[in-house]
């Protein structure tokens, strides 16, 4: 039988765009985020079911985090690739509902990880709703 490498699959695209569904309040601090809404996933990297993207194939990746809090809340994420943190998002605001977002680049081997979890114990909400979307989304640029 012949093997099928990911490359005949896919032509080595990968790409995918994730929503959260529903607001969190109080992550637990570390708390890994699952974004359980996939709007596509090229390549099948994202696993909706932990959250957690890997890298089908070598390559370097870009990857977004969108994020917002509520009003006289906030809340911190990181983003991270094999548990080194990449990049944080820091979103909230005194007045108002405010979003922010992080965008960062990894080389990757196959097999590694990113993942997006709650920074410790900073901020302790997750807004979605009224047109504010959180999304975590990513695509192996070469």
């Amino acid at each position: 039988m012949r093997r099928v490498v990911f490359s005949e699959l896919s032509d080595g695209k990968v790409a995918f765009k994730a929503f959260l569904t529903k607001s969190i309040i109080g992550p637990l601090p570390g708390q890994q985020i699952v974004f359980d809404d996939v709007r596509f996933n090229v390549g099948q990297a994202y696993n909706v079911v932990d959250g957690t993207f890997v890298a089908p194939c070598d390559g370097t990746y870009q990857f977004t985090v969108h994020v917002c809090s509520f009003f006289n809340r906030y809340i911190v994420l990181d983003l991270l690739q094999q548990g080194t943190v990449l990049s944080m998002v820091l979103a909230g605001d005194d007045a108002f509902t405010a979003c922010a977002s992080t965008t960062s680049i990894a080389i990757m081997l196959a097999g590694e990880d990113v993942t997006v979890k709650h920074h410790g114990s900073l901020g302790d909400y997750i807004f979605v709703g009224d047109g504010h979307h959180v999304s975590f989304e990513g695509v192996r640029l070469y």
